[in-house]
């Protein structure tokens, strides 16, 4: 027999028996063999193309054209095989071994070509023995959101994701989690740095890409988190821009009273809820005959579609009280919509017509430019002018704990010093 017949044979003694034998050559001839093997290999690739692998997701894959390859194969080919796979010493030692991949599951897998049995044995130790956090970059993004998805918000997913899908996956989306090193994020850090982005908006970045590897050494078995080499960029502005209540006069003063507008500043002005809390204000959260607001939710938009959620932590939720006439304007203007019902919103706009409005308006009136979120700390600062202690501060802003307003609002009271020490003397002079 020629090399061709003898892949066909599905025995030694084909020869005189092959007509006898010829039916079984697809099925159990190493010619059979070594096209089950292709076929194998290809629907494989075709696999691992429809994941998609991160190298393979732009790939053409022409499915069927792949599979007449195995339709088509002929003994010529498995010869053109078999002559290659002796050319490169394929197979000669081989490893199988379970790895726990970064899911928690045990995941079979082999590696081959090692030329001493002792050598593949070695590695497969050496394998055991190391935690995995092998995956892609993206892929261990993808696993970060599934486990926060319970514990963070809605909103803060659909920013985080912004900001991952921007500046960060496109430069690690396809390196694999273990391979990152310091250096290469101190090369990444630099062209964040050159985009011109603001302090704030950068240390933004910053805290989202290492909170991936916080999440990774705490629960995925990262052996060292190279971030922690890197000096953190950008920096928060701790700068509380508001408008003094002089300012304030003005600037409401631009506003028709009665007016939507009107309506809505005041209520920032003089409450201090946040912007999303306000717009999520139905007509059954406002009681005008206690005078107390109950605030229990927040509104947002994000690419066309209206939001609403739970407040920014559990004590965001709160009763607060308004003033008579704070009162007395949203009773104004709430009789002044037709057929409000209870659980509509009384402000139907979103957080962009009110940036927009304010601006606008500051600028007509002369008045420096500050964001919306300067109501909180006008409120707080002139809560604090009053004489207010900082713990009904906390409770009116819905500060998670009492450190937070202190860190924020400290500085604004004034210092004290010299009272205690009259005091202290008092004391001493009594005696």
């Amino acid at each position: 027999m020629d090399n061709t017949n003898a892949l066909l044979a599905v025995s030694p003694i084909d020869g005189r028996y092959s007509s006898k034998t010829s039916a079984l050559r697809d099925y159990f001839s190493e010619y059979a063999l070594i096209k089950s093997r292709v076929k194998v290999e290809v629907e494989y690739f075709i696999a691992l193309c429809a994941i998609p692998l991160p190298q393979l997701k732009d790939f053409p894959v022409p499915a069927e054209s792949l599979r007449s390859i195995c339709d088509n194969f002929t003994p010529e080919e498995a010869l053109k095989v078999k002559e290659t796979e002796r050319a490169t010493n394929h197979d000669v030692k081989a490893v199988e071994y379970y790895v726990k991949d970064y899911d928690g599951h045990r995941h079979h897998t082999s590696k081959r070509g090692f030329k001493t049995k002792k050598e593949a044995k070695i590695f497969e130790a050496n394998k055991s023995a190391t935690p995995n956090c092998n995956m892609y970059f993206e892929q261990f993004v993808e696993r970060y959101v599934e486990d926060k998805k319970n514990e963070l918000k809605a909103r803060t997913l659909i920013m985080k994701a912004d900001i991952t899908n921007r500046h960060i996956l496109p430069y690690f989306g396809d390196k694999r989690l273990s391979d990152i090193k310091s250096a290469d994020i101190i090369q990444w850090k630099n062209h964040i740095l050159d985009q011109g982005f603001s302090p704030a908006y950068v240390r933004t970045i910053d805290n989202q890409f290492g909170a991936y590897f916080t999440h990774a050494s705490l629960h995925y078995g990262l052996r060292e988190n190279p971030c922690k080499k890197v000096k953190k960029m950008g920096t928060f502005n701790r700068r509380l821009e508001y408008l003094t209540f002089d300012e304030y006069k003005k600037f409401i003063a631009m506003y028709p009273q009665g007016s939507r507008n009107h309506a809505i500043f005041q209520t920032l002005a003089f409450t201090g809820m946040r912007c999303g809390e306000l717009l999520a204000l139905t007509k059954e959260d406002i009681d005008l005959e206690s005078r107390k607001i109950s605030i229990n939710k927040t509104f947002y938009r994000k690419n066309q579609i209206d939001y609403i959620t739970p407040p920014k932590t559990a004590e965001s939720v709160r009763t607060i009280s308004i003033p008579v006439f704070l009162a007395e304007e949203l009773r104004a203007y709430m009789d002044s919509i037709p057929d409000l019902k209870d659980d509509e919103r009384i402000f139907p706009v979103v957080a962009e017509t009110i940036q927009h409005s304010m601006k606008n308006m500051l600028a007509k009136a002369g008045l420096k430019h500050v964001p919306v979120h300067g109501w909180r700390h006008f409120f707080a600062s002139y809560l604090i002018s009053q004489g207010v202690e900082a713990i009904v501060i906390k409770e009116m802003l819905g500060h998670k704990d009492i450190k937070m307003t202190l860190n924020v609002y400290g500085h604004l009271y004034p210092n004290r010093q010299e009272e205690v020490t009259e005091l202290l003397d008092r004391v001493i002079n009594m005696e």
